[in-house]
């Protein structure tokens, strides 16, 4: 069994070749930014409250849920030093979840699992895999899946896709690089599959 990270900039396709995985190998996915919604959406939970003491009602909704379209606004309009402190927050809580997980995970007759985590290097993670898969694109398809996915304005999607990483960030960290060109997207999910078996 192995444990492999996949990671990169926003809107390169990391979930598609997740889904991709998924389907076609004896993988159990951990995403990443499923677990962070989890616990965002569990007030009992210590990534929950720890938001709402860092950054106060102003992104609660009336039922006390984290609103996300106000939060994600703080951190990349309004006051982008904020998203130190979340990125310190999701360190905290969200990392020791996501490595609970696999160490679950581990326990079942898989050949591979896999965890979708964006800030993967971001927060030091790369111990724990036996090999990191590194998924990019080009910034114009970037910006036109994120702003689709999300439903978010062309001024809002640039200034998400300016608060990441340029590619070089992650590719130093990658034993493998998919270049998702919108194309032939799963050959290259098979021929990098191919070099790990080997």
């Amino acid at each position: 069994m192995l444990i492999i990270g996949i990671t990169g900039p926003t809107g390169a396709g990391k979930s598609s070749v997740c889904e991709f995985i998924k389907s076609n190998y004896n993988a159990e996915i951990i995403d990443a930014d499923k677990v962070v919604r989890e616990l965002q959406d569990n007030k009992k939970s210590d990534y929950y409250l720890a938001i709402r003491k860092a950054f106060g009602g102003r992104i609660f909704a009336n039922n006390g849920f984290i609103n996300r379209r106000a939060l994600a606004s703080i951190i990349f309009v309004t006051e982008p030093e904020k998203k130190i402190v979340l990125d310190e927050l999701t360190a905290m809580y969200v990392v020791p979840e996501i490595k609970r997980r696999a160490i679950e995970a581990s326990k079942k007759d898989l050949d591979y699992i896999i965890v979708d985590a964006p800030t993967l290097i971001e927060n030091n993670m790369q111990a724990m895999f036996d090999k990191i898969i590194v998924v990019t694109a080009n910034k114009k398809d970037r910006l036109n899946r994120i702003c689709k996915r999300d439903d978010i304005s062309k001024d809002y999607g640039e200034a998400r896709l300016e608060a990441q990483q340029d590619d070089g960030f992650y590719e130093k960290y990658a034993d493998f690089v998919i270049l998702n060109e919108g194309k032939n997207l799963e050959d290259k999910v098979r021929t990098v599959f191919e070099e790990i078996g080997r």
